[in-house]
């Protein structure tokens, strides 16, 4: 990314069109193009499920910024979303994926999977089903 990108702009917006708009300023087209297809095609993701108090609610999602996701969950940021009507506030399974392509295929397969085979993942690494998420934060 150009030094002029980074220290013009408060808040930069992710595109190859600002070598093009200021080529007059900075010299960079091919790098600023490679720097932004890596950000938007490497970028990875979290495979995640949440559950209630009683392990009675499984809900499966996705997401690029686990600990955030998971604040929102916890914090019922969105009141009329799924896991604020159901009290899914904790964390049981989780993982990441270097490729998002690949966390939203995993994600498809888990959706589409009975309760059983759901159970049997978080069984798989967490058997207490411990709520994960303080481990996030170490």
């Amino acid at each position: 990314m150009c030094l002029h990108r980074l220290f013009c702009y408060p808040s930069p917006i992710l595109s190859n069109r600002h070598c093009e708009e200021r080529s007059n300023l900075c010299t960079c087209k091919s790098m600023c193009n490679l720097l932004f297809s890596d950000m938007v095609f490497q970028r990875g993701g979290c495979v995640y499920i949440m559950t209630n108090k009683f392990h009675k609610v499984l809900y499966v999602g996705i997401t690029s910024d686990i600990i955030g996701r998971v604040y929102d969950h916890k914090n019922k940021t969105y009141p009329d979303s799924f896991t604020a009507r159901y009290n899914c506030d904790k964390l049981v399974y989780y993982t990441f994926y270097s490729h998002i392509e690949e966390a939203i295929a995993v994600e498809k397969a888990i959706k589409g999977g009975n309760r059983k085979s759901k159970v049997a993942l978080v069984n798989s690494i967490n058997p207490d089903w411990k709520d994960m998420y303080d481990e996030l934060l170490k």
